[in-house]
């Protein structure tokens, strides 16, 4: 048999023993196109300004991109670019610079977001609380409405008590 070009599809180990089990390949042709998953890498977001100066951090909203490219042209990852990035902003699929040869697979319009950069939970969550406890109602009106309708029940049943006596 001749040599051909293949592409490593997915392997099996053996579940207790460091040895593959199974491998699947698949033929690839040099001048069709072949669509793929690559991993994404996220750099720079050390140095970006949301996360260096604004306090974010950086939320990958996906961790793989859908590509076609001929064989030959086939990364090993799309690398992306946090550095310029503040918090509140996004990058999009159509925003990253793809290899030459390589197109992400998108429908018409579509430009899904990548990464963004935002403010922790735990700051976010605080700010949530502080507002929330502003528009709360005061802690001496939150016990009266409990006590208001505790008695009514009370006062029901002790209607119907008395009834019962007499």
């Amino acid at each position: 048999m001749g040599d051909e070009q293949v592409l490593l599809r997915a392997f099996n180990m053996h579940p207790f023993k460091t040895r593959v089990q199974h491998v699947d390949f698949q033929r690839v042709s040099k001048d069709k196109k072949i669509h793929m998953k690559v991993p994404l890498h996220f750099v720079n977001a050390e140095v970006s300004p949301g996360v260096k100066e604004q306090g974010g951090v950086s939320n990958h909203v996906m961790n793989d991109l859908d590509i076609t490219c001929l064989p030959d042209d086939l990364p090993e990852f799309i690398e992306v670019d946090l550095g310029n990035l503040s918090v509140g902003n996004s990058i999009h699929v159509r925003d990253l610079a793809l290899p030459k040869g390589v197109e992400a697979v998108l429908h018409r319009n579509e430009n899904p977001v990548v990464v963004t950069v935002i403010l922790p939970a735990l700051v976010t969550e605080e700010e949530v609380v502080a507002e929330t406890a502003e528009g709360a109602p005061a802690a001496g009106e939150v016990p009266t409405t409990q006590q208001g309708a505790k008695p009514e029940e009370g006062e029901g049943s002790e209607d119907e008590d008395k009834g019962k006596g007499k």
